[in-house]
């Protein structure tokens, strides 16, 4: 079955990412649209999707079971929607002459840059190498960091008395104040509970193996998305920056509060998700001006981190990187004006 679950984690995300991006951008050029976002933004929707099962079954005070069927059923249908826009999207396109007459352009030009420099297969096999030994580091879940996180333990007692936050993980007890609302809102030990409980796998396997190494590969294409944003027509430097990337994460694994240390040692928690997926992948959309899809991430990090009425780090990075790109425009509105009154004078 963990065979399953990986194979879903990764066909459910793209399928859904493919929908939500036909949605969002409809026939508008998707040049720099690829796996990396179909993926995250699938991923993204599916945090999403978790997040609504886990409140509408605490807010109506349902069993962890009935969670567990909401959310079944939000995904089938989501799956389905995703499926029926892309394929009439498809439809649409091939009767759409002018972007037929695009994507042959971009398929002529992949043709004519098919063949990959010594340099370039060279820098993308260090990559992979470097990211195969972290991913089979962190499957093998060896060195876990467990230290102030009760995350295994709450999704143990949401299988063991089918309830959700009704009963305190370490003590088995039923809770006596109950629990802040800033932390049952958020939905993700009750989203590995229900891969557990669907799929029959222990949730050590889940938490502490499965979602790690699948975040580890999530960060990545993160990582890749931000890549393509600071070199678009240059493959080698996009390898470069991912090997680089790579060899940072490696040497940040020496400290608690470091990414690098939060993807080897606790890909499952929520801080590590938002520094080393979501924050990246932001960056690299609104870099691209990809507005819409950046709003889903600031969204995503209040679901599964505490932020201040859901502005956390997400919507800082995002603000900053438009107060800048606003001074710089601003700025060269300035100059232009200035150089133009000086001709005009001349």
């Amino acid at each position: 079955m963990a065979l399953v679950l990986w194979l879903l984690m990764a066909l459910v995300p793209f399928v859904l990412g493919k929908g939500v991006l036909r949605i969002l951008y409809g026939n508008q050029p998707t040049q720099k649209l690829g796996l990396a976002d179909s993926m995250l933004t699938g991923g993204i929707v599916v945090i999403g999707l978790a997040e609504a099962a886990h409140l509408g079954a605490c807010l109506l005070g349902r069993s962890f079971s009935d969670c567990v069927k909401l959310l079944g059923i939000g995904v089938v249908v989501c799956l389905l929607a995703a499926v029926v826009v892309q394929l009439i999207g498809s439809h649409r396109d091939k009767k759409n002459p002018v972007l037929q007459r695009e994507m042959q352009r971009k398929h002529v030009k992949r043709q004519l840059t098919v063949n990959y420099t010594k340099a370039q297969v060279i820098v993308y096999v260090i990559f992979g190498i470097i990211v195969l030994v972290q991913f089979l580091t962190v499957v093998a879940a060896q060195s876990v960091y467990l230290g102030g996180d009760m995350t295994l333990e709450t999704v143990n007692s949401f299988l063991a008395t089918d309830t959700i936050y009704q009963v305190n993980p370490m003590t088995g007890k039923p809770y006596s104040l109950g629990i802040p609302m800033r932390l049952k809102i958020l939905c993700l030990p009750t989203f590995y509970a229900i891969l557990c409980q669907s799929f029959g796998l222990e949730a050590a396997t889940v938490v502490l193996s499965i979602v790690p190494a699948f975040v580890l590969l999530l960060s990545y294409l993160a990582f890749s998305a931000v890549a393509g944003v600071l070199f678009p027509e240059d493959a080698f430097k996009r390898g470069l920056f991912l090997v680089l990337t790579a060899l940072l994460v490696g040497v940040g694994d020496y400290m608690v509060g470091m990414d690098g240390f939060g993807l080897m040692h606790s890909g499952f928690r929520g801080v590590t998700i938002r520094g080393a997926v979501l924050i990246p992948y932001a960056l690299g959309l609104v870099l691209r001006r990809r507005y819409k899809l950046a709003v889903l991430c600031i969204l995503a990090e209040a679901c599964i981190v505490w932020t201040l009425y859901g502005m956390g780090a997400c919507l800082v990075v995002v603000t900053g990187v438009l107060l800048i790109r606003f001074v710089i425009e601003w700025l060269e509105k300035r100059k232009g004006r200035k150089e133009g009154a000086i001709c005009k004078n001349s």
